[in-house]
């Protein structure tokens, strides 16, 4: 994919995220993780940024996908990244499950969120496309910021509801 289209789809998926969530919608904060897993250093390093990024209030299922050579992993035994600190509080909200790559097509139907979090080994621009306004990259080697952006965004922009943004903000106005 070359630069042009690359930076369309990156301003188009943080539009999307600022615009839509102006709009009400159903949400059931179901997100789905794409490509596939296919090593545990990919692995381990996203699921310590989701325990990040999505604190308890969240209530979000992450869905993700495993490679063949991962279906036997312990997704709560694995090692935080040695670039990386352990998440401070508690994730107990956000539970992760794992999907198979051939439901993926069912599951992006009923997603909150689509995260593509390796843009080269995904077809961005059909999740885009089809679904505008839930498509998110969480890629740390897309654009320098476009992943800590995007992760940041996640939680006041996609998962808070207007009512919980609007106790947030009395309790700083505090």
């Amino acid at each position: 994919m070359d630069t042009f289209f690359k930076k369309s789809f990156y301003i188009g998926t943080r539009l999307s995220q600022v615009l839509g969530s102006h709009f009400p919608r159903h949400k059931t904060n179901k997100i789905i993780f794409t490509p596939a897993f296919e090593n545990e250093q990919e692995l381990a390093d996203h699921v310590n940024r989701i325990k990040w990024y999505l604190p308890v209030s969240a209530n979000s299922t992450i869905w993700i996908s495993l490679s063949e050579r991962l279906k036997s992993i312990d997704l709560n035994n694995l090692a935080i990244p040695e670039h990386q600190r352990s998440p401070s509080g508690t994730t107990s909200g956000t539970s992760i499950k794992i999907y198979q790559p051939e439901e993926l097509n069912r599951h992006l139907k009923d997603a909150d969120l689509i995260c593509t979090w390796n843009v080269e080994k995904t077809a961005l621009w059909k999740h885009f496309l089809r679904h505008p306004l839930k498509t998110r990259i969480l890629d740390p080697n897309f654009y320098r910021y476009t992943e800590s952006h995007t992760n940041a965004a996640l939680l006041w922009y996609d998962l808070l509801s207007r009512q919980e943004k609007k106790r947030h903000n009395q309790n700083i106005n505090k």
